[in-house]
């Protein structure tokens, strides 16, 4: 019979101090109180972007419409302003499941690497439609958008490879 060697997952070598939670639990709230803050604040350029149509086929921000969204929801008696609304409510909605998310996994599974990738990717993802309408020319806002697309883009394939398992 062959004996396999006990696996240990890299949640198990990594011995956070009660400390060091707290400390990553009260960082993730900071960035959280931050994001929510960001998505107030743009949360009316979003809205205006839905209100313009690019000329494209397929516009940089895929809810934007173009000239054929528009010839469609006037043919079924949708306004733009209605459009824009809702496609803002939905931003909103997915903003907050994306926050309350990561809320879960920092709380229940704050010494997980796989959970702490996982809850600041979500952070970032939560915020990325909104960041997106702020002035890039913006030194500040430029960096801003930058390091939250890193967070959100590094966190997958992090996660990919650390899933299920932390190995």
């Amino acid at each position: 019979e062959h004996s396999v060697p006990p696996t240990f997952s890299l949640a198990h070598r990594i011995g956070f101090s009660s400390t060091t939670v707290r400390v990553i639990q009260a960082s993730w709230m900071v960035l959280l109180v931050g994001m929510l803050t960001a998505i107030l604040v743009t949360t009316p350029a979003l809205y205006a972007t839905y209100q313009t149509a690019c000329q494209d086929d397929f516009c940089e921000t895929l809810p934007q419409p173009n000239t054929h969204t528009l010839q469609q929801l006037d043919r079924i008696g949708i306004g733009l302003d209605d459009y824009s609304a809702a496609v803002v409510l939905i931003e909103w909605q997915f903003s907050l499941l994306c926050m309350v998310t990561g809320a879960v996994i920092i709380w229940k599974r704050p010494r997980d690497p796989v959970g702490l990738v996982v809850a600041f990717g979500f952070l970032a993802l939560s915020g990325n439609m909104f960041l997106q309408t702020l002035d890039r020319t913006d030194a500040v806002n430029d960096l801003l958008v930058r390091v939250n697309m890193l967070v959100m883009f590094a966190s997958a394939p992090i996660f990919i490879a650390l899933f299920p398992d932390g190995r």
